[in-house]
């Protein structure tokens, strides 16, 4: 924990690194994107089994990078949600 807190959470601080989450979530998602691009490209222009074997590989690369976007998002979510009952559990003190 950050500065002098003792208990609880710095709610403003918390919302910061959920922002902060998205946005890595959302550049992960433009490399799948990008990658899923390229591989259309060199599919065009690259023929045979050690290229078949390029595209499978980048399927499973393609797919695990969804994973790790869709887990980083939830993340996100999940700190500001807990965020949000914080400062409302703090209101009803």
């Amino acid at each position: 924990m950050g500065g002098n807190l003792t208990e609880g959470m710095d709610t403003d601080r918390i919302r910061e690194v959920a922002g902060q989450l998205q946005t890595q979530a959302g550049k992960i998602g433009e490399v799948q994107q990008n990658g899923t691009s390229q591989q259309g490209t060199l599919a065009e222009n690259w023929l045979g089994s050690d290229s078949e074997a390029f595209g499978q590989a980048w399927q499973q690369a393609s797919k695990a990078l969804q994973q790790a976007s869709d887990a980083i998002t939830a993340y996100s979510k999940a700190a500001l949600d807990q965020a949000t009952q914080q400062d409302e559990a703090s209101k009803g003190r």
